[in-house]
């Protein structure tokens, strides 16, 4: 079977991560895989298998070639051009401003397309000028596969079409990236954006500091608010106490050595480092960012859960964590367990249940 696979980059995210995972496992599976990508593959920050076809339509980085792509017909014209090389038989899209490219790129050839919304599509939407065209073009798709179910009813026109499936989570970690001790660190991860709430945890922090001057608050990722989040923690004095780490490929041996993980976001799908804080025992607090992180997190139980953007209580679950080493250990001993449903056989069972169905 061949299958074709589609993102804009393979750039430090979560749904990047979750399809290059998929992929390297299809390909373990015996199938024949094709991986495209507008970018080049220089910025790639995950690995996919040597045996798998890296197709790399590098748009962003030639710029006459970019000037010359503002004609939608002739952007189109290349994705469906590389689509057809592949010879596939399915397509595979992650995320919605992919997902439109696809199936209008697509449109007219005998090849079904499965399309994966990766994100709350209710906050993260495409821009006014495609948003016309996706609810045209998802009625197009074989499939869409949502994270959680509270996302459906934003797709009701196509509700005989969606199916539900999780990410995996990473629960086989190299022994050696699973020995390391605890130090007294809050972390957490992400691009570095308005939905990841930073400054709310920047601000959380700062509430406590002073009193825990032992403790650090790292944060992982680059993004576009970093000289904004820079400039808050040098207004709360703070620049000795949380640091914009940048970007790093060893993040489960930082997550293993972290004290307490934190996810701020305003809005998520799925969170994937949340998963990956769990895969690493880590003790977690996380927002009720959507219905995925209430089902995993039990409040109090196997960690934290807070309302987003409630920096006062997100001061007191730090302390409550910093100040309690016998919780932060209850909370680590239980994380793995959490996300035991989410391991990547099972995960990867349903995919292939799906592209089963798709394909006869």
């Amino acid at each position: 079977m061949n299958i074709t696979c589609v993102i804009a980059s393979l750039g430090p995210g979560g749904a990047e991560r979750v399809l290059v995972t998929l992929a390297n496992r299809w390909i373990e599976l015996g199938f024949n895989i094709s991986f495209i990508t507008y970018n080049d593959a220089v910025d790639d920050f995950y690995c996919l298998d040597p045996d798998i076809n890296r197709v790399q339509l590098d748009l962003f980085n030639n710029t006459l070639l970019f000037k010359r792509l503002e004609n939608k017909v002739l952007r189109l014209w290349i994705l469906r051009q590389a689509i057809q090389k592949t010879e596939p038989d399915v397509v595979i899209s992650f995320i919605h401003m992919t997902n439109i490219m696809v199936l209008l790129a697509t449109f007219g050839m005998k090849v079904p397309v499965i399309v994966s919304e990766r994100n709350d599509p209710d906050k993260s939407q495409p821009p006014i000028r495609y948003k016309r065209w996706q609810k045209f073009a998802y009625k197009r798709a074989k499939y869409l596969v949502l994270q959680t179910q509270q996302f459906s009813p934003l797709f009701s026109y196509i509700k005989e079409k969606i199916r539900i499936i999780a990410n995996p989570a990473p629960l086989h970690l190299p022994e050696t990236q699973i020995t390391y001790s605890r130090e007294k660190t809050v972390t957490a991860v992400g691009s570095l954006q308005h939905q990841k709430g930073f400054d709310v945890l920047i601000t959380a922090f700062a509430n406590v500091a002073k009193q825990h001057p032992d403790w650090f608050l790292n944060i992982w990722g680059e993004g576009p608010l970093r000289a904004e989040l820079q400039e808050l923690i040098t207004t709360l004095g703070l620049t000795e106490r949380v640091f914009l780490k940048g970007r790093t490929k060893k993040l489960f041996k930082e997550l293993t050595k972290s004290g307490v993980f934190v996810l701020s976001s305003r809005y998520e799908g799925i969170p994937n480092v949340m998963l990956e804080a769990l895969a690493c025992s880590c003790p977690v607090i996380a927002t009720e960012c959507n219905e995925a992180v209430e089902s995993i997190i039990t409040d109090g139980e196997n960690g934290l859960t807070i309302p987003p953007e409630d920096v006062e209580l997100l001061s007191t679950s730090i302390e409550r964590l910093i100040t309690s080493e016998s919780e932060r250990n209850l909370f680590s001993s239980r994380a793995r367990n959490s996300i035991n449903n989410l391991e990547l056989s099972s995960i990867n069972n349903l995919w292939h249940e799906l592209i089963e169905v798709v394909v006869k």
